[in-house]
């Protein structure tokens, strides 16, 4: 199998903080798969595309020395499967990059659907008839009094602090708390210089102790750990966290496998504040698990993942 691996820094940057996704990729070379790494923002010639072909010596290797590549060009076309992960380029510029590729590449995740859970109104429609935060939408094409109207009926239902989070944000970023309407306007108004649309939703106590990941893969429950923030802090995008292992209960399961499916994502985290499902990550990190192989306990999520891959790409080009 040959494996286009996309995403948003050069290898050479990822280290133990990301050690989750280093594992895989020494589990795809390790059975002998070419794998090479690109950064989405550098590729614009599909038949020509920089790239470095990965290589590792071990476990131990990718943790001390790091990953090593060879630079090179390559045709994107020839490649059997790609793996989208944490790219920059997002919406519909995603989807026109790799809209060429999807009738002769298999892709983990979905172009399309990756931008439908990139953005986080559609979120509540994947929730729909389960336990969430409730959400409120600030569009930047309001005008003042339709917005006005809008921030009325909000704090009509709602008391402070209210979070506010671009609808497209990733990674915490834009994430912030309003402890009053003077607050909620200005912050708003600060957002819509780099966002269009904002989800005004309910502060949920229970962020401050951290979340519930879920991880799905092929629809199908894959692992799942509790995410604590070492300050006590209620976006745990802000600051350092503490990954712990999380035994789900068979309901949980059964609500995340739904919520899951609904997003159309092969892989994809479901997380929970609390009984509140609260987002969808179409780039899931899992570093726990990763933790747990490097003290010598099996590479079974990655080796699970490295599967899924393998069938998934097999089934994909014998359907063409």
């Amino acid at each position: 199998m040959k494996l286009g691996i996309f995403c948003n820094r050069d290898y050479r940057d990822f280290s133990i903080p990301r050690n989750d996704f280093l594992l895989t990729i020494n589990e795809a070379v390790f059975r002998g798969h070419d794998v090479y790494f690109l950064k989405t923002r550098e590729v614009n010639d599909l038949r020509s595309a920089p790239a470095s072909k990965l290589r590792t010596e071990g476990v131990k290797d990718v943790y001390q020395n790091g990953l090593r590549g060879t630079e090179q060009t390559i045709d994107l076309f020839d490649l059997d499967t790609i793996l989208l992960r944490d790219t920059e380029v997002r919406g519909p510029d995603l989807i026109k990059k790799f809209n060429p590729l999807e009738e002769s590449v298999y892709f983990l995740n979905n172009p399309q659907e990756s931008v439908n859970a990139g953005d986080k109104v559609n979120h509540q429609k994947y929730f729909e008839g389960f336990p969430t935060a409730r959400t409120y939408v600030l569009r930047r094409e309001m005008t003042g009094d339709e917005m006005s109207k809008t921030i009325s009926a909000v704090l009509a239902k709602e008391e402070f602090p209210l979070v506010l989070k671009p609808s497209n944000g990733f990674a915490g970023k834009g994430v912030t708390r309003a402890k009053s309407r003077e607050e909620l306007e200005s912050k708003a108004k600060e957002l819509f210089d780099s966002y269009g649309c904002i989800l005004v939703q309910e502060f949920l106590p229970e962020a401050c102790k951290g979340d519930t990941r879920f991880v799905f893969l092929g629809g199908e429950f894959l692992v799942s750990f509790q995410r604590v923030s070492k300050g006590n802090q209620w976006n745990l995008a802000s600051g350092e966290e503490i990954q712990i292992p999380y035994v789900p209960s068979e309901e949980e399961i059964r609500m995340g496998q739904i919520i899951a499916r609904r997003s159309g994502l092969d892989l994809v985290s479901v997380d929970k504040i609390g009984l509140n499902f609260s987002e969808l990550n179409a780039s899931p990190g899992f570093e726990h698990d990763a933790n747990k192989v490097y003290k010598g306990e099996g590479l079974q999520v990655q080796k699970q993942i490295v599967d899924f891959l393998e069938r998934s790409s097999k089934a994909f080009h014998q359907s063409k």
